[in-house]
Formats: structure tokens, C-alpha cells, sequence
């Protein structure tokens, strides 16, 4: 965990550098416009997060059947061809060339967060785990935006050359790092064989996302939720445009908040996650906490009448902190890979998970709109209506988390109830039907079979695979209450 917790920093550090000469690059691009220059950035941004929908899933599946390594050197390689062909051509043909190159091969997270939960023994613990990724965010934004701010001084593009140095470091870090895949198949040809294997329909974004949701039904109504979230996180696309606007900061005020907040997520990710969750507060109560703090820093962004009252923001960080470990950390406890230990699905979880997520964050263009609309009709504050829509999903975002809790408890309650129950009733909920009767019927054979099990394995082992056929047959009404 700790090679992955310093590959994530020096990425994160690389990406830091860049978003902070990123705004400017791109108004230089079009001639000093501020509207254009969102239009041209938000498009890039649906042009990345596009690609990286239609090819998440292969990344994940692959990840699945070729180890996260694989595609850790990939994703590396193609960041570092990304930035260096921008800093040669920065115009915004370059700059939409890129963006889509970048999407379709830059799968970093999904393979680090799918790392992650393989190397994480005690499932409780993931969000953890997912929480030093929130440290490595946070010390980036401490030290990259002010090297980014100093080295914009010296040249536009010297902070597109030192990111690609940073994705350079990082690509050597994962040669290096041992595989955390336990099940990777030994073969000489590697690559052939893993095009034909995810070349296929399971590796398409919504055919893994059937494959997912069906070994885990609950997790389809996480998902809803997490859709809106990521719909709301898009407006980040253009919070540095909107403040160079309103508040007409220059790149070293840019550079100085961003390391302040930077500093404070590091600090409450470390301290704060890593001690709180699952000590204090629950994963769930994790997620609940986090859309509040989440709309709040929207709403504070948009309503403060000063740049420097925008520090004010850095008050919700302990609540929206939380929001993306916990979320993740439910997202992948719907699925457990000891169910099939031949058939790992954490890197198809990941790769749908992201795939949605890039789905959700093209909304980034919608909100270009917005702030390009907001301007000329409202003014300077009008283009804070972004804003507001942001924090208004983040409120939705939560009442459907509680709507989606409150169906899980309810069918572990049924689970509960269909375990102890000894008569035939009538048909009801399917799923449940079958997951009650799977646990009754397994405790059942556990306890009064353990001697048969080693006198005769070989009937023990046809018994059940009976059991399991019968099971499922089960699904199509009949449940015991």
C-alpha cells in the first residue's frame, strides 16, 4: 500500500502542476476570452471523460485479467506522450487531441483504487485504504500548484514538461512494484491474449455494468447516487476560470489557496479518515456526511463576495472529505471476490464505477453553459449559477444514498427473518427469497453434515452443488418467512 500511496502522490503532484497554468494556457489559445476559454476546456473535458467511458471498461477488465501493473505502465506512458505533445502545439486543436488521447488511455485510478482493495485484508478497513489516496491528493495540492504558479513564470509551458516528468517518475515506481493481483495467469504471450479476452462484450461500460450489478443487487442502487455526485464534482471544470473571472486573482493567489486547501485535505485524510471511519463514523454515515459538506462548499463558493473569503471553503473539507473513500468503500463491499475466487471482479467494478464517472463528469459542458449564460445575463454573479445546480444535486445525491440505504437494511432485515423461518408462505421479493433460503439451507448442511463432509466428500461436494441449483431455482417466488 505504501508504493501505491507514492505512485498516487507523484501523479497527483504532476497534475497539480498542471491545472494551475492549464486556465491561462487556454485563454492565451483563444484570444483573452474567459466564455471561450470555459467553452474550449469544458469540450475537452467531455472529450476526456468520453473516452474514458467507452474505454474504462476494458482498462478494468484487462486490470482483472492481466494484473493492475499492466495498466499502470500504460496509462503512464500515454500521460507523458499527452502533455509533451501539448507543450510542443498549444493551441486548441492540440489541446482537444489530447484531451481525447488522455482519456482513452489514462486509467490510473481505476487500477490504483483496484490495487488498493487487493492488497486490504479487512474490508472494513477499505475506505482506509482509500483514504491515503485522499492524503496523496491533498500533498499534491500542497506542493503542485505553487511550483506550477512559479514555473508558468518562467514559461507556459515548462509546467506541461515538469508534469510529464512526474508521470516519467511515476511510471518507474510501477516497473518496479510488485504485482498485488494473486490470480494472474502465467503466460508467455501476454498482450495477444489479453485483447482477445477483453475485446470482448464484458468489456464494453454498460456490459460491465450488468456483469457487477447482477453479482450484487444493491449495488445498483448505490449507483444512482453516485451518478449525481459525480454529476455535481463536474462543475470543478471550471471553479478556476469562474474565480479568475469573478475575483480577477492572478495565478500565485490561484497557486496559494489551492495549496491551503491541499494542506487540509492531506491533513484530514490522513487524520482525520483514516481515524474516524470505521472507528466513529460508519462508511454509510460517511457518504451522508460528505454530500452535506459537498453542497455547502458549493454554496460557500458561490455566495462570497471576496477571493479571500473563498478560504471559507476550507470549513467543509472535513465533511466532503469523507465523501469519496466512504462512497467507494460501499461501492466495492456489494461485491466480495472470495465468492468466485477464479472470476475477480474488483477491476470490472472499478473500470464501471470510472466509466460512469466520466459519463456523469461530461456534464462539465452544460455547466460551461451555465456560466457562460449566467455572465451575460446575471453578470458577475450570475456566473455562480453553476454553482448553485451543483449544490442542489449534491442535496438530491443525498436523499437517494438514505432511499438506497434504507432498501439495504431492509433486505437484511428479510434476510434475518427468511434464516430463522420454518414454514412456506406464498411468493414475495425474489432476490431476498433466494438469499434467505441459500443462508437457512447452508447453516443447516453445515451443522449437521461436518462428519459426512469428511467421511464422503466427493457425495458431500454433488449435494451441494444440488443445493446451489435448487437455490436458484428458488428466485422465481418462493421464499420462506
Amino acid at each position: 500500500m505504501r508504493v501505491l500511496f507514492v505512485i498516487s502522490t507523484v501523479f497527483n503532484i504532476g497534475f497539480c502542476i498542471q491545472i494551475v497554468a492549464e486556465p491561462a494556457l487556454v485563454i492565451s489559445m483563444t484570444g483573452g476570452r474567459t466564455s471561450g476559454a470555459a467553452r474550449i476546456t469544458a469540450l475537452g473535458h467531455c472529450l476526456y471523460f468520453g473516452l474514458q467511458f467507452l474505454c474504462t471498461g476494458f482498462w478494468g477488465k484487462l486490470s482483472d485479467r492481466r494484473g493492475r501493473k499492466v495498466v499502470l505502465l500504460v496509462s503512464f506512458c500515454s500521460d507523458i506522450v499527452a502533455r509533451c505533445v501539448l507543450a510542443a502545439l498549444p493551441s486548441p486543436a492540440a489541446f482537444l487531441f489530447v484531451s481525447a488521447f488522455a482519456g482513452a488511455f489514462n486509467a490510473v485510478l481505476a487500477a490504483l483504487h483496484a490495487a488498493a482493495t487487493d492488497v486490504c485484508e479487512d474490508r472494513e478497513r477499505l475506505a482506509h485504504n482509500f483514504g491515503l489516496f485522499g492524503v496523496a491528493i491533498g500533498i499534491a495540492f500542497v506542493v503542485g500548484p505553487g511550483l506550477g504558479g512559479f514555473l508558468f513564470s518562467i514559461n507556459r509551458r515548462v509546467p506541461l514538461l515538469a508534469s510529464a516528468g512526474c508521470s516519467t517518475v511515476a511510471l518507474v515506481l510501477a516497473v518496479m512494484m510488485p504485482e498485488t493481483l494473486s490470480r494472474v495467469p502465467q503466460k508467455e504471450s501476454v498482450l495477444p491474449d489479453s485483447l482477445h479476452c477483453c475485446l470482448e462484450s464484458e468489456a464494453s461500460p454498460l456490459r460491465s455494468l450488468v456483469v457487477v450489478t447482477r453479482k450484487s443487487k444493491k449495488l445498483a442502487w448505490y449507483l444512482v447516487p453516485y451518478v449525481l455526485i459525480q454529476v455535481a464534482i463536474s462543475v470543478q471544470s471550471i471553479f478556476l476560470l469562474y474565480i479568475m473571472y469573478r475575483f480577477e486573482v492572478s495565478e500565485v493567489f490561484i497557486g496559494a489557496y489551492l495549496s491551503v486547501v491541499g494542506l487540509s485535505i492531506a491533513g484530514w485524510q490522513g487524520l482525520g479518515v483514516r481515524r474516524l471511519v470505521p472507528r466513529v463514523v460508519s462508511q454509510r454515515r460517511g457518504v451522508t456526511l460528505g454530500c452535506v459538506g459537498l453542497a455547502f462548499f458549493f454554496l460557500t463558493t458561490a455566495l462570497v463576495p471576496s477571493a479571500p473569503m473563498l478560504y471559507l471553503s476550507i470549513l467543509t473539507i472535513p465533511a466532503h472529505g469523507l465523501l469519496d473513500p466512504c462512497v467507494r468503500a460501499v461501492l466495492a463491499n456489494c461485491l466480495d471476490d472470495d465468492d468466485d475466487a477464479d472470476d475477480p471482479v474488483q477491476g470490472s467494478l472499478n473500470g464501471a464505477t470510472f466509466a460512469v464517472r466520466s459519463a456523469a463528469q461530461m456534464a462539465s459542458y452544460p455547466f460551461a453553459w451555465l456560466f457562460a449564460a449566467g455572465k451575460k445575463t446575471f453578470g458577475p454573479g450570475g456566473a455562480a449559477l453553476p454553482f448553485y445546480v451543483a449544490a442542489l444535486l449534491g442535496v438530491l445525491a443525498l436523499f437517494l444514498f438514505n432511499v438506497a440505504d434504507d432498501n439495504d437494511d431492509k433486505n437484511e432485515d428479510a434476510f434475518r427473518r427468511y434464516t430463522g423461518a420454518k414454514h412456506l408462505l406464498g411468493p414475495t421479493t425474489p432476490f431476498a427469497a433466494a438469499r434467505g433460503l441459500e443462508l437457512q439451507a447452508y447453516r443447516r448442511d453445515d451443522d449437521e453434515d461436518d462428519q459426512d463432509d469428511v467421511n464422503n466428500p466427493v457425495h458431500h461436494h454433488r449435494n451441494n452443488q444440488n443445493l446451489v441449483a435448487t437455490l436458484r431455482s428458488s428466485q422465481s417466488g418462493t421464499a420462506f418467512v
